[in-house]
Parts: structure tokens; C-alpha cells; sequence
């Protein structure tokens, strides 16, 4: 383990996590790096390709609660942990709690930022972030680049009989998910033409619907780390504005972003091959039909032999 290895603190959900990798990438002291720690509610695992080798640690169980307390007193593994190094802390602004115990603790830079976003200014949230922290003195490079100069590319995955169309029908909020009925169709579809499907679920999605279970081609993915091997695989991947979504899209899959309430010039998952398709229907499909996102899903997997 490098010494110098910088760290990312971040408490959010997995979109949010995803999207501050793409941002540390964007800083000078994480883009050459060549290891990072991250620790997060999230630990992904080893394989998310190319570039930085990231090593996912877990927030809760590293004691991480601490850092928020103005009374609590950080164990010596948190000096080991940032003691000397570069510190993205996610976990609050520079006025908050973390980042004083951060610097009470020897970290060499501490870089703090409060995610949370405020208001619409049409502008993508990762660019926001980089002028927070252009405002706090942080370099960043030039925002305008585009996505293929920090997404992590993986080996393209072996070659099988049918290409393999990976469908994720859920999301923290049941108003982003386009409905269930409707992923099945695309499903259909697939099949119909030759294709393999895959639904990968975990527990939200089967307390969110009692029948997903009957669904042809549900998996059930225990891990992140299990997710994070299956979209690798992935042909073409179709999901709502969701982590897996973004995580497909660093992991450098084809993939297809379904938007309703939220704006995708905000939200929008950053990765060198998606496309958005966004509805503005009042409605459960918000009047995004099963034609237009299976035509999509045909474009995108046409490089790739679409069945």
C-alpha cells in the first residue's frame, strides 16, 4: 500500500459516489495517482478497469462516525489512514465537523465538499462540484474536457453466442423508475430477436415490486461487487437515472439513461458511450415508449452485433 495513496470520503448514495469518482479524476493529486482509497457505503470491489487502482473500504465499519462529532476524538487508524496524504471529504463543506478532524489528524490537503446540490442551473452536477472547490483554491482541470479523459475503460468482456442486453428497472426513487411492464417489453423484444436479458435486482427492487421475482432473466446480486462483474459483461444496458446507471457507464458499457423528474443536464451518467432519452409526459412512462427505447437500444448495440 502506497503511502501517498490519496483518499475519498463519501457518504452518499451510489449515483453520487460514482459521479465523485469522475470528479477526483479531475484533480490533479487523484488523476496521477496510481492507487486511491476510497472508503464509502459502497465498496465496489477491485474491477472497475483501467487507470487508478481504487480500494474500497467500508465508511460505517472504518468508524467514520466520529469525524461528525465536535466532541469525538479520532482513533490513531484514522491518522494512519490520511496522516500525510490528499483527502477528498465529501462527507461535509469546509465548515463542517469532518473537515476540522480531517486536518486535526494530519491529512496534507483536505479538499471538502458538500454534495448536496441547491437549484437548477442547467449545468452537469460534477461541474458544479469543480467550482466549489475552484472557489476554495483546488485545481481542476479544464471542465469543458470531455468524459473519455477520466472514465475508467475495462477490457472489452468476452465474446459470446448472443449479445447480452442487462436491464436495471429501479432507483432510490419510485418516481424515477419508467415502469416494469415497460422493461419487460424491451426485454421481449430482445429476446424475440436473438438476444440474451438480464435483470439484475437487489432488495429494493423486490420489496418495490411483490412479482419481480417471476420475471424471465431476474437476478438477484447479493455484492456490489457481483453488480460491478455483471454490467462488465453487459452488450448494451438500459436503466433510470440510478447508481447502477451511472456505475454502467464508468465500467464504459453501452448505455442507455431513461430520465423523467429529474434533469438529465444535471444528472446525466458520464461515460464515453451513453445515450440519454428523456420524457416529459405527465404519466408513469412520462410518455417515453417501449419504440423509441428499444430503437435506441438497437442503435447502441449495432457495433457490437445486435441481434
Amino acid at each position: 500500500m502506497s503511502a501517498a495513496a490519496p483518499v475519498i470520503l463519501h457518504a452518499g448514495a451510489l449515483g453520487d459516489l460514482i459521479l465523485t469518482l469522475h470528479l477526483s479524476q479531475r484533480l490533479p493529486a487523484f488523476a496521477r495517482a496510481e492507487e486511491i482509497e476510497v472508503y464509502t457505503r459502497f465498496p465496489l470491489g477491485p474491477s472497475l478497469g483501467r487507470g487508478p487502482c481504487y480500494r474500497f473500504f467500508d465508511l460505517e465499519g472504518s468508524g467514520a462516525t466520529v469525524l461528525y462529532r465536535s466532541d469525538g476524538v479520532p482513533s490513531e487508524d484514522w491518522r494512519r489512514r490520511v496522516g500525510g496524504r490528499v483527502v477528498l471529504n465529501a462527507l461535509s463543506g469546509s465548515d463542517g465537523w469532518p473537515h476540522r478532524q480531517l486536518v486535526d489528524v494530519g491529512a496534507a490537503r483536505v479538499m471538502s465538499l458538500d454534495p448536496v446540490i441547491r437549484g437548477d442551473t442547467g449545468q452537469h452536477v460534477v461541474q458544479r462540484w469543480m467550482r466549489r472547490l475552484a472557489r476554495d483554491g483546488h485545481l481542476a482541470r479544464d471542465c469543458s474536457r470531455t468524459t473519455r479523459d477520466c472514465v475508467s475503460l475495462p477490457p472489452e468482456p468476452p465474446a459470446d453466442d448472443a449479445p447480452l442486453l442487462v436491464l436495471h428497472p429501479g432507483s432510490g426513487g419510485a418516481a424515477k423508475c419508467w415502469p416494469l411492464a415497460c422493461f419487460e417489453e424491451v426485454a421481449g423484444r430482445w429476446r424475440a430477436a436473438g438476444g440474451r436479458v438480464l435483470l439484475p435486482v437487489g432488495e429494493v427492487e423486490r420489496e418495490r415490486w411483490a412479482d419481480v421475482a417471476a420475471v424471465t432473466g431476474m437476478i438477484v446480486c447479493e455484492t456490489r461487487p457481483q453488480l460491478v462483474d455483471l454490467l462488465r459483461r453487459a452488450d448494451v444496458y438500459v436503466g433510470n437515472d440510478s447508481g447502477p446507471t451511472h456505475l454502467a457507464a464508468w465500467l464504459g458499457r453501452p448505455t442507455v439513461a431513461l430520465f423523467g423528474p429529474t434533469d438529465p443536464a444535471t444528472w446525466r451518467p458520464l461515460g464515453p458511450r451513453v445515450s440519454v432519452l428523456r420524457g416529459l409526459e405527465a404519466g408513469s412512462d412520462w410518455g417515453l415508449d417501449v419504440d423509441a427505447v428499444s430503437a435506441c437500444v438497437r442503435r447502441f448495440a449495432a457495433p457490437r452485433g445486435a441481434p
